[in-house]
């Protein structure tokens, strides 16, 4: 199989489009790191809030989505006494964390929490220990073919250690209502970073991407419940730890797919592979790169704000000279891209795509990392 890196020039101005323009709110200054930002209905009011994780806080918390943009959202702490928090899912009335998250196996505790509400949401939510797996650090719902599962991976095997980190990195996942730890997938080794679970070829299932030192791959349930890997890209060719694939998001133009990958990780490139399917068919695939000047690259998100079929690309870094831009792509093929800064004030660690409004446009959300904030950018149109 082949592959091709092929960097590309950046115009400063599109010749194809005007970029979607956005409002800025800040809804907190006030943490003290922030990682993970999640967007999910608490109070069951239809309108979409936030939980953001504080990686130096014992506290989570989630912020009410007040349904004005100038009104405050409100802050309301999930659950206390959680140190190293590093991930949230969420369910219908159900929140899922894992925390006491350390990047050295034998020091990472790994709890996985099951919240569930009182009789006010706005109250600190019961908390239930599901499993300990060390080093946590990704938590996704996938539609299997088996039921639901939460899919939990940890950033490194319990074997692993610098500068290596040449063992493998095994995938769980804990079923509904069972909450015993199911394997996964083992074939992966050294850190990975990101799962993202993703109907592949839309028969209403999920496969799951991944982006680990070992590049991109595509995990497919099988029809005996077993998950097997297919290798849709190295990711950064360079020796690790500077290799692989760390942030990945699919996304469309015009009903042709791409992949939006932060390489290598927390590296410095955001890059786009126009055609992935290509390596399912032995065909190369090309990597195109569409900025290598990221510091500790990590916040990513993909989707349609200007509404014209053709998804753009939000990335942030959280170094120094931290930014935030939007790709917005210049023709069908997803080979030329234009950038347009969206903020030069927040370190974003993790961006999220929702409609805060309710007005039909796709608004983003940002948590900021050495910035201390939480941003979200509702979106005003071309």
């Amino acid at each position: 199989m082949k592959f091709h890196t092929i960097a590309i020039l950046l115009a400063a101005v599109s010749l194809h489009a005007q970029p979607p323009r956005f409002h800025a709110v800040t809804v907190t200054d006030q943490i003290r790191m922030g990682y993970q930002v999640t967007v999910c209905d608490m109070d069951r009011d239809h309108r979409p809030d936030l939980i953001v994780v504080d990686e130096r806080s014992t506290e989570l918390a989630w912020f009410e989505n007040p349904g004005r943009e100038d009104e405050p959202w409100l802050r309301h702490v999930l659950a206390r006494d959680v140190p190293r928090t590093i991930n949230v899912a969420c369910a219908p009335n159900e929140i899922y964390i894992g925390h006491h998250f350390e990047t050295v196996p034998a020091r990472s505790r790994g709890t996985l929490l099951r919240l569930t509400p009182g009789p006010d949401v706005r109250q600190p939510w019961n908390s239930r220990e599901i499993d300990r797996v060390p080093t946590i650090h990704r938590l996704r719902w996938a539609n299997s073919r088996s039921g639901r599962l939460l899919v939990t991976s940890p950033l490194l095997g319990p074997e692993n250690e610098a500068p290596e980190f040449s063992h493998p990195t095994p995938i769980f996942a804990h079923r509904p209502g069972q909450w015993t730890r199911l394997p996964l997938f083992d074939g992966l080794t050294g850190i990975v970073h990101s799962v993202h679970p993703f109907d592949w070829n839309g028969d209403g299932f999920d496969e799951i991407l991944t982006s680990s030192f070992k590049g991109i791959h595509l995990l497919t349930e099988q029809a005996g419940g077993a998950w097997t890997a297919q290798r849709l890209s190295p990711g950064d060719p360079r020796e690790c730890p500077l290799c692989g694939s760390s942030e990945l998001r699919p996304g469309t133009l015009n009903g042709r797919r791409f992949l939006a990958a932060i390489e290598p990780w927390h590296g410095n490139q955001l890059v786009v592979y126009p055609d992935p399917a290509a390596a399912l068919q032995g065909r190369p695939v090309e990597r195109l790169v569409l900025d290598d000047t990221m510091i500790n690259g990590h916040a990513l998100a993909v989707g349609d704000f200007d509404g014209d079929g053709r998804d753009e690309i939000v990335a942030g870094f959280r170094g120094k000279g931290f930014k935030l831009s939007l790709f917005q792509a210049d023709d069908a093929t997803g080979r030329k891209w234009t950038r347009h800064l969206i903020d030069e004030t927040i370190a974003a660690a993790d961006c999220q795509i929702a409609d805060f409004n309710n007005d039909g446009r796709a608004d983003l959300a940002c948590s900021g990392a050495s910035t201390g904030n939480l941003k979200i950018y509702f979106n005003l149109g071309r």
